[in-house]
C-alpha cells in the first residue's frame, strides 16, 4: 500500500510539471494610488512584485525581474502608466529575479544601488546559479548586460510635486 501511494503521490507531481516559469504578467498593473502602481507576484516563485511610483518628473520602477525577457515587459508596462522620459531603477536586493531586468532598460535611464547591495554583487555575482534552476530560467538569463550604473546611498532623487512623495 505505501509503495501504491508513493506512485500516486509521484504522478501527480509529474503530471504538474516543474515550477512555474518565473515570467512578469502582461496587463496585470495594478493602480495602488494616484502616483503608485504594482505588477503582483502572481504568487509564482522567481517574479518579484513590481513597482512602479510616477512622478510629474521621473518614474522609479522598483524590481525589474529576472532577465531582459521581464524587464521588457516591465518597461512596457511603465508606458502604460507614465509618459515620463526619466526613469530610475532600484532593487529591494541584489538576486537575480530582482535585478536582471535591468538590462531591457534604455541607457538612459539611472540604476542606483546602496553600496552593500554593489558589494554584494562584486562579492557573489548575480547568482549564476540561478540559471542551473529550471530550463526557463536559464533561457530568461541568456544576453545579460552586466554593465549598470550604481551609486552611493546618499543620493536624493527628485521626481516633482507629488502628494505620494
Amino acid at each position: 500500500m505505501q509503495i501504491f501511494n508513493s506512485l500516486l503521490i509521484a504522478g501527480v507531481l509529474f503530471q504538474q510539471g516543474g515550477p512555474a516559469t518565473p515570467l512578469i504578467r502582461e496587463n496585470a498593473t495594478v493602480k495602488i494610488t494616484d502616483h503608485v502602481y504594482v505588477i503582483p507576484d502572481g504568487n509564482v516563485g522567481g517574479v518579484p512584485n513590481v513597482g512602479i511610483i510616477v512622478g510629474n518628473k521621473a518614474t522609479l520602477v522598483v524590481d525589474t525581474g529576472l532577465g531582459p525577457r521581464n524587464g521588457q515587459t516591465v518597461l512596457r508596462e511603465v508606458g502604460k502608466v507614465s509618459t515620463n522620459a526619466d526613469i530610475y531603477i532600484v532593487a529591494t536586493h541584489f538576486h537575480s529575479e530582482h535585478t536582471l531586468g535591468e538590462s531591457a532598460f534604455p541607457a538612459s535611464a539611472k540604476v542606483f544601488r546602496t553600496r552593500a547591495q554593489q558589494q554584494d554583487i562584486d562579492e557573489f555575482g548575480v547568482q549564476p546559479n540561478f540559471a542551473t534552476r529550471s530550463a526557463a530560467n536559464a533561457e530568461l538569463m541568456v544576453s545579460l548586460s552586466t554593465t549598470l550604473s550604481t551609486t552611493g546611498p546618499d543620493i536624493a532623487v527628485l521626481f516633482g510635486s507629488s502628494s505620494a512623495f
